[in-house]
């Protein structure tokens, strides 16, 4: 009769547990009659210990409630200040003005997302919910779930579990911020959760399966992780009967067999969903940045640090993704690191290939889109493949380099010299678990203090400053009853660049329909579109370019028209719109409307809400 691996380790696991839980008894029996005796001799004298221990006891039993209030505090007070930046407006504004037909069918294939985010936030906007009351509220249920299913469901120590949430992109990249990554971190952290029983036990079978297509239905991302799980899954159960059961093994689960048919459908029609439009911005044909080659390499060997430890690069995309030579062997030292603990603990619980293939399948899509807000995913992931290998199989002092534990060990024989054998083996045997906790308290906070220190830094720089300055605007805006006239804006426009030689390497590109951020982040704001000669009267972008005669032919019906009384850009060149339009600039006076602060990290980039209004 065949036994899995599965199987067998969980019955180790069961009887660890059981060995673990009599002692545990008989050292609190031992302890409470130990109690008991002190107690009758001393009763005044332990009355204020009794109090001060059972408050201590209570705390850690409600340390994780504790810290989950804690959390959600911190979320709730930083979020009341944000001010919603380009992509959270944008995700608003298309569930709030598109049919539910476009959301399903046509928006997809120029967002390269799939709908569930904005048929969310459809919810409180098609219902007239205020705008940022409604794109908050989502986000703090979305941030909650996050939150919540870390803070009580992961399997590390108290510390790890009270530290973790309070990560630079846990707390405020995907907790505040209003975007989908929050769930994304949610569907991995779930993975996590139900994959070691996936194959025994029923109920984990389709938990799982439903965690991987809750990853189809959030992001692009979401759907190659997810492809990447199921194909670790698969390898797992062919691999646990053999060669040659393999392919009876994958047919003998007939709810693991279902789960993989639904879920290769579920994925399959989220690609075709997504799929780019041929006139899709993100289509278009690039000249210059890093080669393919060169993105994924990034990703893998640049990424892991960036997520974590580093700060070498600023919010761009890896095809514009720049580093010194010293930043980027740093970058790659410190990768590596990451790689060979990860690997090598993956390794030693039979669970290389679910580390290896999911990064990959990530790795492939990432190329083409990532940008380095997306790095927290990466983080979450490395996150999401500890919690499955210790749920496997607890860490070990072989999980570690031996090197350190021979520096440990020599230095314990050295203080242990003069100490009496039999009566200081109790001592020796408590001091020593004493010192592993404390030094593993120690490595959890040194590895975590840079993301903790980046989550705070933007925290308070984002209650003091105007991160996006959307309200300054859309406040601007109706003080000066302006909700009615005219606002033009700039759009996307690059000049030609030549190397030495004056061979021409980029050619000049412009697409009228990438409108300047600002005045999409004031939109949702307001009920009727602030933006004048929109391609078909949009409020958002609807990342569709045009053709060049196209274009041309907009451009003229927007020159046609008189002079606006505002027009709003964020280029330091704006006489080139002024130009283009036959606008006259003299006849505008700018004005500063607002000076933002946005943090990345540990830093900020300073702008400004510029309006050039028309004299009267």
């Amino acid at each position: 009769m065949h036994i899995s691996e599965n199987t067998i380790e969980e019955n180790k696991t069961f009887m660890n547990e059981n060995t673990i839980t009599n002692t545990n008894t008989s050292t609190i029996a031992t302890d409470a009659t130990s109690n008991t005796s002190t107690a009758n001799t001393s009763t005044d004298t332990n009355t204020p210990k009794t109090t001060k221990t059972t408050n201590k006891l209570w705390f850690v039993k409600h340390a994780r409630a504790l810290s989950f209030i804690a959390y959600m505090a911190v979320v709730a007070i930083v979020t009341y200040f944000h001010e919603p930046w380009f992509d959270e407006a944008q995700s608003w504004l298309i569930a709030r003005d598109s049919s539910f037909v476009d959301l399903l069918t046509l928006r997809p294939h120029y967002e390269g997302h799939p709908p569930l985010w904005t048929l969310l936030l459809s919810i409180p906007a098609k219902t007239g919910v205020p705008y940022e009351i409604g794109l908050k509220g989502v986000q703090l249920l979305c941030t909650a779930l996050l939150g919540g299913w870390l803070i009580f469901r992961a399997p590390f120590s108290k510390l790890a579990v009270f530290l973790l949430p309070f990560t630079y992109f846990l707390c405020f990249q995907y907790g505040v911020t209003s975007r989908p990554y929050a769930l994304l971190c949610v569907a991995l952290f779930m993975v996590a959760h139900y994959w070691k029983r996936s194959d025994s036990k029923p109920s984990d079978t389709w938990k799982l399966a439903l965690s991987l297509v809750l990853l189809c239905a959030i992001s692009a991302y979401g759907i190659a992780l997810a492809a990447g799980f199921a194909l670790a899954w698969i390898w797992r159960a062919a691999k646990s009967a053999g060669i040659k059961k393999a392919f009876a093994e994958i047919f003998s689960n007939i709810n693991r067999l279902v789960s993989w048919i639904i879920l290769a459908l579920v994925g399959i029609a989220s690609i075709i969903c997504i799929w780019p439009a041929s006139n899709a911005f993100a289509s278009r044909e690039t000249f210059d940045g890093n080669s393919p080659l060169t993105q994924f390499l990034s990703f893998i060997f640049v990424m892991p640090s960036e997520s974590m430890f580093t700060q070498f690069a600023g919010d761009v995309s890896l095809r514009r993704l720049t580093l010194s030579v010293p930043s980027a062997i740093i970058c790659v030292i410190i990768s590596i690191l990451i790689w060979a603990f990860a690997i090598r603990i993956a390794y030693r619980r039979g669970m290389l290939v679910s580390l290896i293939l999911p990064y990959l399948t990530f790795a492939v899509v990432a190329t083409q889109y990532f940008t380095l807000h997306h790095a927290g995913i990466v983080f979450a992931f490395f996150v999401a493949q500890l919690w499955m290998c210790i749920a496997r199989k607890p860490l070990e002092s072989k999980d570690i380099p031996a090197i350190i534990f021979r520096l440990f060990k020599a230095e314990n024989k050295n203080t242990n010299k003069t100490e009496n054998s039999n009566e200081n083996s109790n001592s020796r045997s408590a001091s020593k678990s004493v010192g592993s906790k404390v030094i593993a308290g120690i490595i959890t906070v040194v590895l975590l203090s840079p993301s903790l220190i980046w989550n705070a830094y933007s925290c308070v720089n984002d209650i003091r400053f105007d991160y996006s300055g959307s309200r300054a605007l859309a406040q601007f805006i109706k003080q000066n009853h302006a909700e009615n006239k005219r606002f033009v804006t700039s759009w996307l426009h690059q000049d030609e660049k030549t190397d030495k030689q004056g061979n021409v390497i980029v050619p000049e590109f412009e697409d009228i329909h990438q409108y300047s951020w600002q005045l999409i982040t004031a939109n949702p704001y307001f009920s009727k579109n602030l933006i004048d000669c929109s391609y078909k009267n949009s409020s958002f972008i609807t990342n569709e370019q045009p053709s060049q005669e196209q274009a041309s032919n907009e451009m003229d019906v927007c020159k046609a028209k008189k002079e606006p009384e505002f027009f709003v850009t964020e280029s330091d060149k704006p006489w080139y719109y002024f130009v283009y339009l036959n606008y006259n600039i003299d006849h505008y006076t700018e004005r500063t409307i607002a000076k933002t602060k946005s943090s990345w990290k540990a830093g900020t980039s300073e702008g400004r809400i510029i309006v050039y209004e028309r004299k009267k």
